[in-house]
């Protein structure tokens, strides 16, 4: 087992090794109940992930994704795909196709060679019955019948073309809304340490904060007040570490106003004083 899509499975880390890999020639289909964290998957053929819960950002190449759960995304021969923050998941679908299966297919079916102009798409309910038509075969039937697990392979490539020609009206929407939650994401990376509030990332972005807090949510998992927290105790940390600065000037570049408020949070969110941190990290390098 594992021939035809041995490279991604090599990839696969210890924690989603046990998972059921259920596998034809052409079409590989698994239910990993982890996300891969801290490490670049290379993509050789073509993935179609379904999320059933949100899923943490995804990063193809250098730019950062927000996707929706029940979604469908799309990774290319050639990607580069790397999660780095962990968010608490469901068991969710990947369906892998061989890469030239998948091309002739496209090539057959829309006369095309290329027809992945987007990322994420919408499945169709056809689509996730093949997808069960598929366990079923592979599981029960253990690929006995050739023509029949070919059949369906075919059809799990069309349905995924289908999905990806029927662009609705909802899908432009959200990739509107996804637009928004990314320009938020690029200017609190970039003032974090200006002491920004909800206010100024709003009228940034031109958006309500009531409708700007709830669309946040809704597509990272987190408000925009507990990124922009993470994301100043994460450059904190890195500052610690270097030791060059004293803990109130640290407070001081990472947009904290107060020294005793960014004292008093750290060690509730790590468990730690920033001063102990320091310390912990100076002894861990010294060994």
């Amino acid at each position: 087992m594992g021939a035809p899509f041995k490279h991604f499975i090599d990839q696969i880390p210890a924690e989603n090794a046990g998972i059921e890999i259920l596998e034809s020639e052409k079409v590989m289909l698994l239910k990993p109940r982890f996300y891969i964290l801290n490490q670049v998957t290379e993509v050789k053929d073509y993935h179609f992930v379904i999320p059933i819960s949100t899923p943490p950002p995804t990063w193809i190449g250098k730019r950062e994704y927000h996707f929706r759960k029940n979604s469908m995304v799309c990774f290319k021969p050639g990607d580069g795909v790397l999660n780095k923050i962990d968010a608490p998941t469901k068991e969710y679908v990947n369906i892998c196709f061989n890469r030239e299966f998948f091309e002739e297919i496209v090539r057959e079916v829309t006369g095309k060679r290329n027809i992945l102009k987007k990322v994420e798409y919408s499945p169709s309910p056809q689509l996730l019955q093949v997808v069960a038509n598929f366990e079923n075969e592979v599981r029960n039937y253990h690929g006995s019948c050739p023509l029949m697990l070919q059949s369906i392979c075919v059809q799990l490539a069309i349905q995924v073309i289908r999905c990806t020609e029927n662009d609705t009206a909802d899908f432009k929407k959200y990739g509107r809304e996804n637009n928004y939650v990314s320009k938020a994401i690029e200017y609190m990376k970039a003032y974090y340490n200006a002491g920004i509030s909800i206010d100024d990332i709003c009228r940034e972005i031109n958006l309500s904060p009531y409708y700007f807090i709830r669309l946040f949510k809704a597509r990272t998992g987190e408000t925009p007040y507990q990124y922009l927290l993470r994301l100043r105790l994460q450059q904190a940390e890195v500052l610690l570490e270097q030791g060059e600065y004293l803990v109130e000037e640290v407070a001081r570049l990472c947009g904290f106003v107060h020294t005793g408020h960014f004292s008093s949070l750290y060690r509730r969110i790590k468990g730690m004083t920033p001063t102990e941190y320091r310390k912990k990290r100076s002894i861990s390098y010294k060994k």
